[in-house]
């Protein structure tokens, strides 16, 4: 045998012991969740979830932004904060309004601590506007942490959030949704699965919030215009909800 072949199956053979484990470690764990049981012992406490619930009382503190008006909506067995906020007079973004939708995890077990589709309750507050149409579907990603002082981005996970625009009667939206935690994002709950069960590895569980921002555009306008502010207001928000409690690793 020719030590290329030799390696070619070993390398083959380091994949399929790869492999094997992964599965063994994801069906062992995938029950339990579907069960709404926490397979680890690196649970979230409650001091966690207390820490991250207050922005239902006080509402997120965004850098550049003024919070109008905070308060909360119960949608189907959900409550989520609603916050209106206003660009600060001393930003690019005076005067510009947006709307900021956040329900963190309310619980450290059972199916009500794991993430799920919630972003049809906002969907349904828009109905009260009258007909509601979701089109231009699209990606936009950012770093969960922010830019060093220096300008250069840090080595840090992605977060990938949904990008769509909301048409209402009265008011089209270029909105953001996903769900946040620690160290990242995204919109899908199955990734959330795979990084919590990264964190329960590591003993770095911490809670997570699904997320909706919708800024007011004008009627059927494009939404990539509003790209570059969507990111930005995002990550604020993200990093925001790190303060607010999200960040606070399992004791």
């Amino acid at each position: 045998m020719t030590s290329g072949r030799w390696q070619d199956r070993f390398s083959s053979a380091k994949i399929a012991i790869l492999l094997f484990f992964t599965i063994v470690l994801c069906v062992g764990a995938l029950p339990s969740y579907l069960k709404g049981q926490l397979p680890s012992t690196s649970a979230i406490g409650n001091v966690q979830l207390q820490a991250i619930s207050t922005i239902m009382d006080e509402g997120l503190t965004l850098e550049g932004w003024d919070n109008i008006e905070v308060t909360t909506l119960e949608l189907g067995s959900y409550t989520w904060l609603q916050q209106t906020i206003q660009g600060q007079d001393a930003t690019p973004n005076a005067q510009r309004q947006a709307l900021v939708f956040v329900h963190p995890q309310k619980s450290p077990s059972g199916t009500s601590s794991l993430p799920q589709t919630e972003w049809s309750d906002i969907e349904g507050v828009l109905s009260r506007q009258g007909m509601v149409t979701l089109d231009a579907w699209n990606w936009l990603s950012f770093p969960a942490v922010p830019r060093t002082s220096d300008g250069s981005k840090a080595d840090s996970e992605l977060i990938h959030a949904r990008f769509y625009r909301v048409v209402t009667p009265q008011q089209t939206y270029a909105t953001v949704a996903w769900y946040d935690w620690s160290e990242g994002g995204h919109y899908s709950g199955a990734h959330w699965f795979l990084a919590d069960l990264r964190a329960q590895i590591a003993g770095t569980r911490r809670p997570w919030a699904a997320v909706t921002l919708l800024m007011p555009i004008e009627a059927r306008g494009n939404i990539e215009a509003s790209r570059d502010l969507a990111t930005n207001l995002a990550q604020t928000i993200h990093i925001a909800l790190g303060d607010a409690g999200l960040a606070e690793a399992a004791p």
